[in-house]
Parts: structure tokens; sequence; C-alpha cells
């Protein structure tokens, strides 16, 4: 089986400008950061300059200013101390995003460091650290929208169950931003927890799925035109549109930016 990471979400990057601010100067001096660490899953400049939608690195350097004077005055913090401030909430952010892939394999801390084990060359956090950032292996799965029951033991989902839970609730399984929602308001209403989209897109046979989800399979024509006709909502950013996209049914946020290029996402967004 192949494993694939997704794009950083904004807000994901936002938490690693904080934390790395002191080198958001210069594009060579943040890519010569990444250059001296052996393994890791940060962007490199361009990567950052394509999420954010801008197309010099000094736009980078003014949206990091303003993101950290608000965290200082949120928090109260000076500068200085910022990076340790950060440092956990930062390390929650990656160890998600370098998780969410191989959500399968942590049912338990004994499965995941087994499976860990066999897998060194993906260079996957040890469970210890894992505990020590998110307070218990069930805090971090639910931080990771994975299902605990009463008694406090992860859910085991079988193939049928999660058949039965998709043709249920498949209104909703239009793309990760609606559905974590859903997630969300399920739990609140009933208390009943349900898997995450990732989790479902990888027990589940992508050809079943399809059935369930057109977007899985939108073409870059149908992004672009989305882009085209909806093109007011998305200039007004990554929060107005993730609302704006739930309302209307259209692709999220990260979607768009993950399955069209930048060229092309000006170019649909300047073609009235």
């Amino acid at each position: 089986m192949s494993y694939h990471y997704r794009n950083l979400t904004k807000e994901e990057l936002d938490i690693i400008l904080i934390r790395y601010f002191n080198k958001t100067l210069l594009a060579t001096q943040w890519d010569q950061m990444l250059g001296r660490r052996k393994h890791h899953n940060l962007p490199y400049s361009d990567t950052i300059m394509n999420i954010l939608s801008v197309n010099e690195w000094e736009q980078v350097y003014e949206y990091s200013v303003q993101l950290l004077n608000n965290y200082c005055s949120l928090h109260n913090v000076t500068a200085d101390e910022v990076p340790k401030h950060i440092e956990k909430e930062y390390q929650r952010v990656i160890i998600k995003y370098e998780l969410e892939p191989f959500l399968e394999n942590v049912v338990s801390v004994r499965k995941y460091d087994e499976f860990r084990r066999n897998h060194s060359d993906y260079h996957l956090p040890n469970p210890q650290k894992i505990i020590s950032n998110f307070g218990s292996w069930n805090q971090f799965r639910e931080a990771m929208n994975l299902p605990i029951n009463a008694t406090g033991n992860p859910v085991v989902y079988t193939d049928e169950k999660l058949l039965e839970i998709l043709e249920e609730h498949k209104t909703f399984f239009t793309t990760n931003e609606v559905w974590e929602q859903h997630v969300k308001d399920h739990k609140s209403k009933t208390n009943e927890s349900l898997p995450s989209m990732q989790w479902m897109k990888a027990r589940i046979d992508r050809e079943i799925l399809l059935k369930y989800n057109h977007l899985l399979h939108r073409t870059e024509e149908e992004y672009i035109r989305v882009l085209q006709e909806h093109s007011h909502a998305f200039r007004n950013g990554v929060t107005y549109w993730t609302a704006y996209a739930q309302k209307y049914g259209l692709p999220g946020y990260k979607s768009i930016i993950r399955n069209l290029t930048e060229e092309q996402i000006n170019k649909a967004l300047n073609s009235d």
C-alpha cells in the first residue's frame, strides 16, 4: 500500500510560520533551514507561496509578521517567548499531519509502535512523543477524529458497518470540511462517534466511494469552472470559502489548491 500526504491547510501553515518566524525573512533562509534537516514534512518556500496564493516571498514574510504580532497580543507573550509557548501546538499539528495516512495503524499503542518499527523509512514519531503532546493515547485518537467508545477503548468497525455509516450519512460525505463538521454535530447531538473521512477512504474501496462522492473524481476543468463561477468567494480567503463551500456543496479550499496549479487558479480568478 502506498501512502500520500495531503496538502497542509492554511491554519496548519500559520502555526508553522509562527513557530519558525525567525526563518521567514528570506525564502532562501527558509529552504536552507529545511535542507539541514534529515527528515521532515515541512513545506518549502514554493509550497508555502502556493498555499497562501501569493507570488512573492516578501508577502509571506509580511503575513508572518502579522501572525506573530497577533499571537503575541492574544497570548500576552514577547516574540522571543513565542517558540517555546507555541511548541506543543506546533508538535500536535506536525504529528497529526504525519500520521493521517496511517490511521488504520493507530488503534492501540502496541499496534502503532509495531507498525512504526516495521516501517522505519517513514520516520514516524514514537508513542511516547505522541502521548507527551496530546496527554494520552485516547486524547490523540480523539484529536484525529478517531472514535472512542464509552469505556475509553477504540471503536472497531467492520467493513459492513462502514458501508452502513456511509449510506446513512451520505449527504455529508462531500468534502473533508463538511464531513468533519457533521462528525462534530452528530457527536454533540447523539454522543455517537463517526469515523473520519480519511479513515473511510482508507477502508472502503474507491469504486464504492465514487458512487457516493462525485467530488473524488472532479476534473481540472470542473475545478476551474468552480473558481470562475465563484471567484468572489474564493478571493475572500480560506475561512470564508470553507463556509461558502459547505453551504453550496463546492470542493474544499485545500482540494482546489491541491488539484490546480497557481497559474491555473490565478487565471480562473481573473477570467472575468
